[in-house]
């Protein structure tokens, strides 16, 4: 069992001795929260809930090890003379297996292996740890990668910040040409407010046409009237002067003559018999008088006639005027609301070509002045004491690896043992009796 002890121990100082010590060198950095409000105008840009918060933190710490990043880190610690990759032990132990490390690949997979990164629990803190058998060059490394990542984040935001800028201020372009197309469009034409004075003064124009083509037409059927029904009155063979709808000084005379002699000659039918001369001579003044009032009436009904004329031709022209008047009424309305249509896609493209540039002014000047949002609170320094090998530990663990490997070695050679060592065993595997026992020390 001692002997156990003593090789177990002997072992763990050997490894303790001849192991290359491991020394870790860490850094913190802070993750900012990102602005919810705009520096220039104050407006509410975002709204963060502790889930974006913890995204955020996490995803800034997977960058950490991005390949990308990593590169740069190469790159940055080459320039500064720090050999980056596996040591020279491991180098020898690849060459003689036919591998020719030292690429791009093989430096940022070792990183890998040798870098941690830690969010720290409750904060917005990175700790970003690497290991290296070198304390300074530990140190270096750990430092450059939390430089190289402060870069890269203000260097991502600046290109985003960059492509926003390009793609607004081309999107504000686009909207420029076609506000420059909608002004071609009217630049031509009168204004709105000129057409809907045109509209309105067209409109009491067409309102006034309707009301003379209405009296025209009015007076037309009413002359069409009286000529139906002068006419029904020659029609007969005796004319009723009481039934003429016309008046006039010459038919107003003829019509008292008429009564007049129509009162004579009744009076001289009571008088004087058929054949007398009196009575003849009054019959054919009669006569006389209906064909004068006849004459007369057929000249008012060619008076009727052409008047009749006039006002249809008054009424037709009329109705020209209206349809022309509202054809073109129909013409400025129609132009009126392709105006407004125009007018109000301007209106939108203007107000949103003012708020696109409104963000690229925005974009630009808060590109300058943004603060970063990954800064390195406290940088690395080379550690005294390595991490690898824990020297108590490996002693402590090689003394317990000897008690128990001691252990089982006792209670394995016991188990093989063949000594008889009580009677019960010699009855049992020899099958003879006890005859007496010889103890362990003398009596006295």
């Amino acid at each position: 069992m001692l002997g156990c002890i003593l090789a177990c121990v002997a072992l763990s100082v050997a490894l303790n001795v001849f192991t290359a010590p491991v020394y870790r060198s860490s850094a913190r950095v802070e993750i900012s929260r990102e602005a919810t409000r705009s520096p220039l105008t104050g407006a509410a840009t975002d709204a963060p809930t502790p889930q974006t918060d913890n995204q955020a933190l996490f995803t800034t710490a997977e960058m950490v090890t991005s390949r990308a990043l990593l590169a740069q880190v190469v790159t940055s610690l080459e320039r500064q003379g720090v050999r980056v990759g596996p040591q020279e032990r491991e180098r020898r132990s690849a060459k003689s297996q036919g591998q020719e490390p030292g690429d791009m690949t093989d430096k940022i997979d070792w990183l890998l292996a040798n870098v941690i990164v830690e969010p720290i629990r409750d904060t917005r803190l990175i700790r970003i740890s690497a290991e290296h058998n070198d304390a300074g060059i530990a140190a270096k490394i750990t430092n450059s990668i939390a430089e190289n990542l402060v870069n890269y984040q203000q260097g991502q935001r600046s290109e985003l910040d960059t492509s926003l800028g390009t793609n607004l201020r081309a999107r504000a372009d686009e909207l420029q040409k076609r506000i420059n197309s909608l002004d071609e469009q009217t630049r031509g034409s009168m204004g709105l407010f000129s057409l809907e004075e045109k509209i309105r003064q067209l409109s009491e124009t067409v309102g006034t046409l309707s009301d003379s083509h209405t009296k025209a037409r009015l007076q037309r059927l009413s002359i069409s009237s009286q000529l139906a029904q002068i006419r029904s009155v020659l029609r007969r063979a005796q004319i009723d002067p009481n039934e003429i709808p016309i008046s006039n000084e010459s038919l107003d005379a003829l019509r008292r003559d008429l009564i007049a002699s129509n009162t004579a000659l009744a009076k001289a039918r009571e008088t004087y018999g058929p054949s007398h001369p009196k009575l003849i001579s009054l019959k054919a003044e009669n006569d006389a008088i209906q064909r004068n009032i006849r004459q007369e009436v057929s000249a008012a009904v060619a008076n009727l006639s052409n008047d009749q004329s006039i006002a249809a031709g008054r009424e037709e022209s009329m109705q020209t005027a209206i349809t022309q008047a509202e054809g073109e009424l129909r013409s400025l309305n129609n132009q009126a609301a392709k105006y407004r249509v125009i007018e109000a896609e301007l209106k939108a493209d203007r107000d949103l070509y003012s708020l696109l540039m409104a963000r690229v002014h925005e974009v630009e000047i808060t590109s300058q002045i943004k603060s970063p949002l990954v800064r390195i609170v406290e940088s690395a320094v080379a550690e005294r004491e390595p991490v690898r090998p824990h020297k108590i530990l490996n002693l402590a663990i090689g003394l317990l690896l000897g008690l128990l490997s001691g252990a089982g070695l006792v209670l394995l050679l016991e188990s093989y043992r063949k000594t008889i060592r009580t009677p019960d065993e010699v009855d049992r595997h020899l099958q003879l009796p006890v005859l007496g026992l010889i103890p362990k020390e003398s009596v006295q």
